[in-house]
């Protein structure tokens, strides 16, 4: 077998071996034998190499009934072996973040009042951040292995561009490029919407995992912080379409609707049931002390964690624009039928919000018993991490070698 033949197989196996260490609380080396078909000989050798790298320990015994001889070692993640960048950049939210290898968030960084108006400074702005942060974080930099990107807009994640950004303005960003420029690390760039499918269903985009053992198959995730995105996974894999653009529902109009949007039509999701919509109507109240000089962003957060009866005009345009929602769920139930809507983002979060869709599909689909829709509380940070991860650690591209040249501080556990 060539030689390149031979590499392959071997990050194909070891990519094997340590998502089944991912995948499961607990583990040992026959376990991972039996799963994925390799022999003891090979899982013992992958895992040997894992262990050295700093990626991998060994923990307590496993107690397994009549079993005799040598006891099974139970393997677990060691979060020191590799860390990974997280960037959130939305209209709403831009942070940094570095976590570790078991998806902990170590340190994070949110700015406010970025200058949103040239790509390049805002790239430069957020990584002159790190060095402070690895710092603080208390890491080795040389364990750094990548950065995620999870980006509000239509993006291409194979050439690392962003193709389209109404909320920030932007189109045509070579963006995996700048921040991998900046970083000196290689960089996955992604929507936030569909960063936060795969975290919270295991879907690694690209990387040849599926969802998780059990998970639904088919789902779809509504993001709305001030503005309306959507990622969709059919028959376990993320969807994009021949331009990127399943999901983006915010330009979905509404039948009867006349608000105008930012695409110059009339009547869009965008325009009528965003977060950025419900700031807009409520922009000549009286608001709760301290929100109304916030930027727009912060204030959207901040109305969803004040008292519903300080301004109860405020809950009641969450309502409404709930109840314009509602209607985009029950097309998307109707045409996809997914086992699972998720509703992501802040605007999803006030509870006069999530009553406003309810009224609607009580409405439209009154035979129905329940409808498969829930909040998602995965955080766009935990996203942008685990899109990292993904990318970088638990994939076949994993640069084992690179580790295996870095020093490790954590002694594995043995109780052999």
């Amino acid at each position: 077998m060539p030689t390149s033949a031979k590499n392959d197989t071997r990050r194909r196996n070891r990519h094997l071996v340590l998502n089944e260490i991912v995948s499961a609380p607990t583990v040992s080396r026959t376990y991972i034998a039996e799963r994925t078909g390799l022999t003891g000989a090979a899982v013992s050798r992958i895992t040997r190499e894992l262990i050295e790298a700093g990626l991998v320990r060994e923990g307590r015994a496993l107690e397994v009934k009549g079993q005799v001889g040598r006891r099974n070692i139970h393997l677990e993640l060691d979060g020191s072996g590799a860390y990974v960048l997280g960037i959130v950049l939305t209209a709403n939210i831009q942070s940094l973040s570095i976590g570790d290898t078991c998806g902990r968030i170590l340190d994070e960084h949110r700015f406010e009042n970025l200058d949103l108006e040239e790509p390049a400074g805002v790239v430069a702005r957020m990584t002159a951040e790190l060095p402070g942060m690895i710092d603080r974080a208390g890491i080795d930099a040389k364990r750094l292995v990548g950065c995620g990107v999870a980006v509000g807009g239509v993006v291409d994640p194979q050439s690392g561009r962003l193709i389209r950004s109404d909320p920030l303005g932007w189109n045509d960003v070579p963006l995996g490029a700048m921040f991998g420029q900046y970083l000196d690390m290689p960089v996955r760039i992604e929507g936030r919407a569909v960063a936060l499918l795969m975290v919270e269903h295991g879907a690694a985009g690209g990387s040849g995992m599926g969802v998780s053992e059990g998970g639904a198959q088919n789902v779809v995730l509504i993001s709305n912080g001030q503005w309306i995105g959507g990622a969709m996974m059919l028959d376990g894999r993320v969807v994009k379409g021949q331009a990127n653009m399943i999901g983006q529902i915010g330009h979905f109009a509404i039948p009867g609707e006349t608000a105008a949007c930012v695409c110059g039509r009339s009547g869009c999701l965008d325009a009528v049931a965003s977060g950025s919509s419900v700031l807009r109507r409520i922009s000549c109240l009286s608001l709760p002390e301290g929100t109304g000089m916030l930027a727009a962003g912060e204030r959207l957060r901040a109305l969803v964690m004040a008292p519903d009866d300080q301004v109860p005009e405020i809950g009641q345009a969450f309502r409404r624009a709930g109840q314009k929602m509602g209607y985009a769920v029950d097309a998307l139930l109707a045409m996809v039928d997914p086992e699972l809507i998720l509703l992501s983002g802040a605007t999803h979060r006030h509870p006069e919000y999530l009553r406003g869709i309810h009224d609607t599909l009580s409405q439209v689909r009154p035979s129905s018993e329940g409808w498969p829709v829930r909040v998602n509380r995965s955080t766009s940070e935990h996203a942008a991490i685990r899109l990292a991860l993904n990318a970088f650690v638990f994939s076949p591209d994993l640069d084992l070698e690179r580790l295996l040249r870095v020093p490790t501080k954590s002694v594995s556990r043995s109780t052999r």
